[in-house]
């Protein structure tokens, strides 16, 4: 549970090229839109209790009971009789602990020593069938019921006062081989790509299975939809599988239906089942020039990003009442997954894995980062480039020359570590050629805007490079499990923002805040004017200020003041019988703005000025 910094067989830290080139292709996939060939292609599976689609689904149809056997080459599915049989029967029978608290269904069988046989009498309650009175041979069972006992999830303590606690497993009875269930290849592949993933639990369990040989196969559990199974799992309340897998939901522009190659793939390289392509760039191990040694943080827990999370993962901005899910056929992914830029990196907000008073150190992990300030130094190499891919290289290692704009490098991400810079970028060419990085980033961002369309895309990507984009309070980690839960239970109410959205907020409140500027500035220079103005350059400057107010408030109240603004420069004109060249000019333009407004007690007082003041003097 420790993660120390990389070093070099000689003892020196460093980053390696692998880990530099990972970044920057993902910078470059994003800002020439390339396709997301770069993600899990996995086929996800749920067990939500705050999710409608799960209580819908698992209410439909009750789960039956199965053996799954590999014949012929193939997985088949034959369905089997279903009985409950309490724990405690279970522990008395053998005379030993098979089921004790906090074990497994895996830790059952293997104190059984594999599936084991049993007899017992046929009990119907409340509309289950029980096995009672059981025995490990038949003789000792009147009613000779048989069949095979099973055990399923994680297993609790006999004497749980928790009514809801797990208190009976199964027992399956032979298959029924002349009742052969058709199974779809995607309900078999998702079953599978499921059993395989899940390491600690279905994958073991699974393995175990395969390696006991039972002669009726593997006991799982299943669902029907219209006549069909549509679900498999390893225990009564299974996991469902989702309809779509991930890949199946990116958008088109994102997709790998044509062969050709997208911008970062000619540049960096593809290995695909059509062609395989060695990529024109390659980046040097990046070696430390300075001597300081990395410093261990206190444990910690990082809950690494799982695409199961489909608030996060999927797009939301459809939803209504309910999030969207894997399930939806208008369901697409959010986009390319990045972390925000801490401000700082606080120490004391590291989330801890505490259950009771005690850490979890099963769930936590140590990392031992360097200090700040560090410096590295490294090559990137390449060779046969356009002036637009070597373009994209220097554009998104130099964006970090802006005094606020990182990248962001190695585990601690989301925790606010692993900010880095490009300082002292020199570029070599071989041929000597006379050309600037600056003309090169040009013809790039030229690229982009004019081939790909996608410039916004790049601005985007830029602004979210700054430390400043979003708070640190936003940027906190998620607890794992409970506030991953809690998000899921607002049901779509409380929809996580997508960056887009979070720089639509920081634009509205940049704009606010500029005409905030503009108004404060505005009202100096009409403080300033009015200390040494004159009665009528008083009126002037005032009816000038609220006439520049129209353009983003015109109300009512503004109009009438305007109006009885132009009546006092008719009474001042007329009460001093004189009107300057100079105030007759600067009286006819604001006049003339005013007009423009079409409002009756406007109308009247300019009527009134023009008449008595104009054409009189």
């Amino acid at each position: 549970n420790e993660v120390h910094f990389f070093k070099t067989p000689d003892h020196k830290y460093a980053i390696p090229g692998s880990s530099l080139k990972g970044m920057i292709r993902n910078w470059i996939e994003i800002a020439t839109h390339s396709k997301m060939n770069l993600i899990n292609d996995d086929w996800l599976s749920y067990r939500d209790l705050h999710n409608k689609e799960y209580i819908n689904k698992t209410k439909q149809g009750e789960s039956k009971a199965g053996w799954l056997r590999f014949e012929d080459n193939e997985w088949r599915l034959y369905p089997a009789d279903l009985w409950f049989v309490k724990s405690k029967d279970i522990n008395d029978l053998y005379g030993k602990k098979i089921i004790q608290e906090k074990s497994t269904a895996l830790d059952a069988y293997q104190r059984l020593n594999g599936i084991k046989q049993i007899f017992f009498t046929e009990e119907l309650t409340d509309k289950k069938r029980k096995a009672t009175g059981i025995s490990k041979t038949k003789k000792n069972s009147p009613n000779e019921g048989s069949g095979w006992l099973i055990f399923t999830g994680q297993i609790q303590s006999l004497d749980n006062t928790n009514k809801f606690a797990k208190k009976h497993h199964y027992v399956f009875s032979d298959p029924k081989d002349k009742d052969k269930l058709n199974l779809n290849t995607n309900v078999l592949a998702a079953f599978l790509q499921m059993v395989d993933k899940d390491k600690d639990k279905d994958k073991n369990l699974f393995q175990y299975f395969k390696k006991q040989k039972h002669k009726n196969g593997i006991p799982v559990f299943y669902l029907t939809e219209k006549n069909a199974v549509a679900h498999i799992g390893f225990s009564k309340m299974l996991r469902l599988t989702y309809k779509h897998p991930v890949k199946e939901l990116k958008y088109d522009s994102h997709n790998e239906k044509t062969s050709k190659l997208d911008f970062s793939e000619l540049l960096f390289g593809s290995i695909n089942d059509n062609q395989k392509l060695k990529g024109r760039v390659n980046f040097s191990l990046a070696t430390c020039q300075t001597n300081s040694e990395p410093y261990a943080l206190p444990l910690t827990v990082l809950g690494s990003p799982k695409n199961s999370f489909y608030p996060a993962y999927i797009d939301q901005t459809s939803a209504k009442g309910q999030y969207n899910t894997y399930n939806q056929n208008k369901a697409k992914l959010a986009g390319f997954k990045r972390y925000g830029v801490h401000l700082d990196f606080d120490e004391s907000k590291l989330s801890r894995s505490v259950h009771n008073g005690k850490t979890n150190e099963k769930t936590a992990i140590k990392l031992f980062p360097l200090p700040e300030n560090q410096i590295f130094t490294g090559k990137i190499r390449f060779h046969n480039l356009k002036p637009q891919e070597l373009g994209a290289i220097l554009k998104s290692i130099t964006s970090t020359k802006e005094q606020n704009l990182f990248h962001l490098l190695g585990m601690g991400k989301a925790l606010g570590l692993g900010k880095i810079k490009f300082k002292n970028i020199q570029l070599t060419l071989n041929p000597q050629t006379e050309v600037k990085i600056a003309d090169l980033e040009q013809s790039f961002e030229n690229y982009v805007e004019t081939k790909i369309q996608s410039k916004d895309t790049l601005n985007k990507l830029l602004a979210m490079q700054n430390e400043h984009a979003i708070s640190d309070n936003d940027l906190a980690y998620l607890n794992f499990p409970k506030e991953f839960t809690d998000v899921k239970k607002t049901k779509g109410k409380e929809t996580l923002k997508t960056f887009g959205e979070i720089l639509k907020d920081i634009e509205k409140q940049q704009s606010q805040l500029l005409k905030k500027i503009k108004r404060e500035e505005k009202l100096l220079k009409k403080e300033q004017a009015l200390q040494n103005a004159t009665e009528e350059e008083k009126i002037f400057i005032n009816l000038q200020q609220m006439l520049s107010e129209t353009e983003n408030n015109l109300t009512t109240s503004l109009k009438n003041n305007i109006a009885k603004e132009i009546n006092n420069l008719h009474g001042l004109f007329m009460e001093k019988n004189e009107v300057t060249e100079t105030e007759q000019k600067i009286l006819a333009e604001l006049l003339k703005k005013a007009e423009d407004l079409s409002f009756k007690k406007i109308g009247a007082a300019i009527k009134k000025i023009k008449k008595e003041i104009f054409l009189d003097h």
